[in-house]
């Protein structure tokens, strides 16, 4: 996502979660230092590229008008459709969450072009797919790969380098590789970042 990105927020998320969504965009715009990349949050549904809802499936259907079924074990998903298939620009997105800072936050890196990640149990990702007993906070490899998303706008060129963009792609796992870090450490002493 590029330009403004407009987060919608329904009325079924209460304030306290209202502060934690604003609190952590700001936190991610201050990461991604990427100037053509900002967040605005609207009151009406028209328009929107990030929609959040709290409750469950049929209110999520509801809203958006989707027909997307989850296995009764879920206790959030996010969903979101790109402008083409070849590791595009996110158009619009959507999530629901039941509770938790974490959950909420998982699932907004989700709407951002994040995957889950497998290894992160071993180092307390945020994007580890059960997160029942995870941190609300990001881990330094999570920053890195938002940086990297973000990198030259949305999936810009570079990411190419360390990821194929295809759905199955798990971009937390290629922080652990050594051409990441070289990367990463190259493009920050460039002060690309």
């Amino acid at each position: 996502q590029k330009g403004t990105i407009k987060v919608y927020i329904h009325e079924s998320v209460p304030e306290e979660d209202r502060l934690i969504i604003a609190n952590f965009l700001s936190e991610i715009k201050e990461l991604i230092r990427n100037e053509s990349i900002q967040f605005e949050i609207i009151n009406e549904l028209e328009g929107y590229n990030i929609g959040i809802v709290k409750g469950g499936p049929l209110l999520f259907n509801e809203l958006f008008k989707n027909d997307r079924s989850f296995p009764p074990s879920y206790l959030g998903a996010a969903t979101y459709t790109r402008n083409n298939q070849d590791c595009a620009q996110i158009e619009k997105a959507e999530l629901w969450y039941t509770e938790g800072e974490t959950l909420l936050k998982h699932e907004i890196l989700h709407t951002l072009g994040f995957f889950h990640a497998d290894y992160a149990d071993k180092n307390g990702s945020i994007m580890y797919h059960n997160i029942t007993d995870m941190e609300p906070d990001m881990t330094e490899n999570d920053k890195n790969v938002l940086r990297l998303l973000y990198y030259n706008g949305v999936y810009g060129s570079i990411v190419d380098t360390v990821a194929d963009c295809d759905e199955d792609a798990m971009y937390m796992d290629k922080v652990e590789s050594e051409a990441f870090k070289l990367l990463l450490k190259s493009i920050i002493d460039n002060d690309y970042l």
